[in-house]
């Protein structure tokens, strides 16, 4: 009996699916099985048909069978589903690139930059702009396609500022500020009305704004805020205690030279001062060229203001070329000392010493990559080479006067 009525209501109930929006044959089959059955369920209690197929509908979504066809069809789209895989393995190859090139950074080793880049790229270029595609097709409801683009378009310039400024690019602090106002003035209100547009069938959740604000501050600090005062002041220290020790074995190095008198001092050695002079020289041009990037030249690094200047640098000593040439006399420094003394314990000393000059070296100094580092640093970073030149000509001359 009441397999006869739900026989005689099997049309009307399949115009009801179709005006719902489910229209492909093979799921609206299962779907009118499956209703079937519950309406049976209900008509076996004693309902009529009619109370029992509307308690049924009633307590179903008026898009919950149009999003189930739409899901099953994209379940069954190869392409699309080439296109999703496509799209993670993307996501999780960049990512893989982006943690592997910040180990390379952190640790200095060759390559760091190349393969953060790629992995970025990787993201910004192939991920994202496949993510929202897949997103934006997965709705059953399209959303304004302003939304997406301008999602895609600031987490573009959100990433591409985030390497300019790891990269120590020019133009950094440019696009970063970019980004904030982009997210600011396009994202954000795009974002909060269609937060509001689905208030009505979906919960607000604060958390998303509340995080989204969080970023924004987060982005704001990093354009602002180029190194912490507690560092400024311990790069400070360190750079002022160089200057103090450079001072002190200069000072012993000329007294000891005094001592021994000018017959004392043979071509070698006359050889090694002269090209002490030279690295001295050319650290003092490089201090001096930094300070004089915040219109400060000749004033103690304690009493500098801005010392978290980060384009001191690239005038100061990369784009005139002397970090390289510094790099260079100090590689052959190194050499001529090394081949002056034959103990082998003064031999390793210096070799540790001018590890700096390098190329080789996992912490080898690379202006390119310091070159936008904060003022500060840079000097105390140069503040340390001379005062190795000046401890090497010292022990190098000590023990070739005490060879005579």
């Amino acid at each position: 009996m009441n397999a006869v009525i739900i026989e005689d209501q099997l049309h009307r109930i399949r115009n009801d699916l179709a005006a719902k929006g489910l229209t492909y044959e093979s799921l609206q089959d299962d779907i009118l099985d499956h209703l079937c059955c519950m309406i049976e369920e209900k008509l076996e209690a004693g309902e009529a048909f009619d109370v029992s197929y509307g308690e049924i509908m009633s307590d179903i979504d008026g898009n919950t069978f149009s999003n189930l066809q739409h899901q099953t069809l994209l379940l069954l789209d190869y392409k699309f589903q080439r296109m999703k895989r496509t799209t993670y393995l993307l996501g999780l190859l960049g990512s893989l690139l982006t943690i592997v090139g910040a180990l390379f950074k952190i640790m200095h080793w060759p390559g760091a930059g190349i393969i953060m880049v790629l992995g970025f790229m990787t993201v910004v270029l192939g991920f994202l702009p496949l993510y929202f595609i897949l997103s934006y097709r997965e709705q059953t409801e399209k959303p304004n396609v302003i939304f997406p683009v301008v999602g895609y378009l600031s987490l573009l310039i959100v990433f591409t500022g985030a390497v300019f400024k790891i990269m120590h690019w020019p133009g950094a602090e440019m696009l970063l500020r970019a980004s904030v106002i982009f997210l600011l003035v396009g994202f954000l209100p795009l974002y909060i009305v269609q937060i509001f547009k689905r208030s009505v069938k979906t919960k607000i959740n604060p958390a998303y704004i509340i995080m989204l604000l969080v970023g924004f501050s987060i982005v704001l600090i990093l354009v602002k805020v180029n190194i912490s005062k507690d560092s400024i002041d311990r790069y400070t220290e360190i750079a002022v205690d160089y200057r103090a020790s450079t001072g002190v074995i200069d000072s012993a190095l000329t007294n000891m030279l005094e001592a021994a008198g000018d017959s004392a001092i043979t071509p070698d050695m006359k050889k090694v001062m002269s090209l002490s002079e030279e690295l001295k020289a050319d650290a003092d041009e490089m201090l001096q060229g930094l300070l004089a990037g915040v219109d400060q030249a000749g004033v103690p690094i304690e009493e500098v203001s801005r010392k978290d200047f980060r384009n001191a640098g690239r005038d100061a000593f990369l784009d005139n070329g002397l970090a390289y040439a510094f790099l260079e006399k100090s590689g052959e420094f190194k050499d001529v000392l090394v081949q002056l003394v034959e103990d082998p314990v003064l031999q390793d000393q210096l070799e540790l010493d001018f590890l700096f000059a390098d190329g080789q070296w996992i912490n080898g100094w690379d202006p390119e990559d310091d070159a936008n580092d904060p003022l500060v640093i840079n000097y105390k970073i140069i503040s340390e080479f001379k005062w190795k030149v000046v401890s090497a000509e010292y022990k190098v001359m000590k023990y070739l006067l005490s060879e005579e």
